[in-house]
């Protein structure tokens, strides 16, 4: 089809259908009584066809009649040589991305410089002005400072006197604390009434002027680990019921201790776990990450 003489060169697209269609009655299967070279004429029509009815091909097909001598034997079609895309230029990309930093730079400096400036100008959480002391457990609190706290308690000393550093337990009082490990490095109050007491990573929690929650993510202060009863186990795992020795002695110190309402209750948190205690026994557990060894 592509050199037959019912088809001129440089054919449009209704002369090509036009003898599509008498090539294809003419050469069919269904009407040449399964002649194969008929059979083989119809599939080199059909492939003409294909290719002239493709603007892409058809222009290749054009320029080789322009080009290439003509000859009466068939000539398979020849892909067109596909333009070169032009060489990429590094440099420039490398110039855009410099230009995209330093416009997002000079966007996002003065955002970040505004969110530091309003988050200082926030009014915090806790009040450092007045503290509530308990002088009596159970009693009515007094405001004072963090300065006329400390001159009552130093008033109380001989010159020169370092309070001791002394373990301290869940339930101790407020001046109790403060005689075992000093003065903290800051005193905050929140509108609950909560004292917290920071010493550098380390956090202590009052509540109704006694340790509530011990909390330390670093430096550890001497929390009375020692007065739980040291009871020592050969088991690799615990369960309800174990003592919060044995606790301590599978999973270590907990970052935080915490009361609870219940007699002698107390809930350890660990990474991922925590384990509820009463009366030292383990009356339960989450053991979200799998990390407590515990038999289930």
């Amino acid at each position: 089809m592509l050199q037959n003489p019912e088809l001129p060169d440089f054919a449009g697209a209704d002369q090509i259908k036009a003898a599509y269609r008498r090539l294809a009655k003419r050469y069919h299967p269904d009407v040449n009584g399964g002649d194969k070279r008929l059979d083989e004429l119809f599939k080199q029509v059909q492939h003409a066809y294909d290719i002239l009815t493709d603007p892409y091909t058809k222009s290749a097909h054009d320029n080789r009649l322009r080009y290439v001598p003509p000859t009466t034997a068939y000539i398979p079609p020849q892909p067109a040589a596909k333009p070169q895309a032009p060489a990429y230029d590094y440099r420039a990309e490398r110039r855009f991305r410099w230009q995209a930093g330093a416009v997002l730079a000079a966007i996002l400096f003065p955002v970040i410089a505004l969110i530091i400036a309003t988050n200082q100008d926030e009014t915090p959480e806790y009040n450092i002005a007045l503290l509530t002391v308990y002088d009596q457990p159970g009693g009515a609190g007094r405001q004072v400072t963090l300065d006329e706290f400390l001159a009552e308690q130093l008033n109380k000393t001989q010159p020169g006197y370092e309070p001791p550093r002394n373990a301290f337990k869940l339930g101790d009082t407020f001046d109790s604390v403060l005689m075992k490990l000093g003065p903290p490095t800051s005193m905050l109050e929140n509108a609950s009434g909560e004292t917290l007491l920071k010493y550098g990573a380390t956090s202590i929690t009052l509540h109704d002027g006694r340790v509530w929650e011990y909390a330390h993510l670093g430096d550890s202060l001497n929390f009375a680990y020692t007065t739980y009863d040291r009871e020592k186990t050969a088991s690799t795992h615990f369960a309800a019921g174990a003592t919060r020795s044995v606790v301590l002695q599978l999973q270590g110190k907990p970052l935080i201790v915490r009361r609870t309402d219940v007699e002698g209750g107390e809930i350890w948190v660990y990474p991922g776990a925590t384990v509820s205690f009463a009366d030292d026994r383990v009356v339960g557990f989450a053991n979200d990450d799998g990390s407590l060894r515990v038999t289930e």
